[in-house]
Formats: structure tokens, C-alpha cells, sequence
């Protein structure tokens, strides 16, 4: 195996992958990278001491070193629960707030529904899942993309 250190970033990955497991009609957790990237890092994982890399995506992004006001009244509304990150901001129609200076979560996961579930419920509960672990580790706010790989 590898002796990577474990990244804040990778922990939350891993923990993110596991929470979608439990949500009901989830069968499956596919890889969120593209394909070439998916089997190139399995490929380098096999052969060196890289760490296979993490199905759910999971990384901080820093959009202004300098936050403004309305940037800052923006995280705290997404963190307040207020809105999601990926609907726009009626006080700020432009999405102007939303990159200045806040760091902001992104999550990107792929999951197989099962054929006794409605794809889009469980969707939905799947981003909800992941928007509450976020809420619990501080991680907000966040954009969170969970796409339906499979039915069946």
C-alpha cells in the first residue's frame, strides 16, 4: 500500500463515499473523475506508491485573496443554510459575492441508483447528505454536484 499522508481533503472524500453508501437507493459510488483520469490513477496506484485515487471529488477553492463585503455576507448566508451555493443570490443577481475572496467547498460525486428507487429522490437526498456533513465539519459554503451514473 501506500505511505501518502492522509489529506484533509482525502478524509472528507473517504467519509463522503461511505455517507453516500448509507443513503437508501444508492447502490453504488463511481469514480467523479473523467475516465482517462480514473484509470491512469489506478494504473500509477498499482504500480507506485500512489494512493488510488478518491471516487468522490473532493477540494477548497479560493476564488479573491481580498474579500469584500458582499462576498463575506454571502459565505454567511450559505453557511447559515440560507440558500445553496449553485442557486443565484436574489440580493446579488450577478454572482458577484459568491467569488470574492469566499473559499468554497467543492464536491463532485457519481452514484448508481437502484431500480426500485426513484433516481431523483434519491438524488436529492444524496446532495442533502452531503450538505449536512459538510454543515457538520464547517465546510460550508459549498457546491455540491451529484450525477446519476446508473439505474438499475
Amino acid at each position: 500500500m501506500s505511505d501518502a499522508v492522509e489529506t484533509p481533503s482525502r478524509a472528507v472524500a473517504q467519509a463522503l463515499q461511505d455517507l453516500l453508501h448509507s443513503v437508501p437507493g444508492v447502490v453504488a459510488v463511481y469514480p467523479s473523475a473523467s475516465l482517462p483520469a480514473a484509470v491512469v490513477g489506478r494504473v500509477l496506484a498499482a504500480t507506485t506508491l500512489v494512493e488510488v485515487p478518491s471516487l468522490v471529488s473532493v477540494s477548497l477553492v479560493v476564488a479573491d485573496a481580498a474579500a469584500t463585503e458582499a462576498g463575506d455576507a454571502t459565505a454567511a448566508a450559505y453557511t447559515a443554510g440560507a440558500t445553496d451555493p449553485a442557486d443565484p443570490d436574489p440580493a446579488d443577481p450577478a454572482g458577484a459575492g459568491a467569488g470574492s475572496g469566499a473559499a468554497v467547498t467543492t464536491v463532485t460525486a457519481v452514484i448508481g441508483v437502484g431500480v426500485d428507487s426513484s433516481a431523483r429522490e434519491t438524488a436529492q437526498a444524496a446532495h442533502e447528505a452531503v450538505r449536512e456533513y459538510l454543515a457538520s465539519i464547517g465546510a460550508l459554503p459549498a457546491h455540491i454536484t451529484v450525477r446519476i451514473g446508473m439505474v438499475g
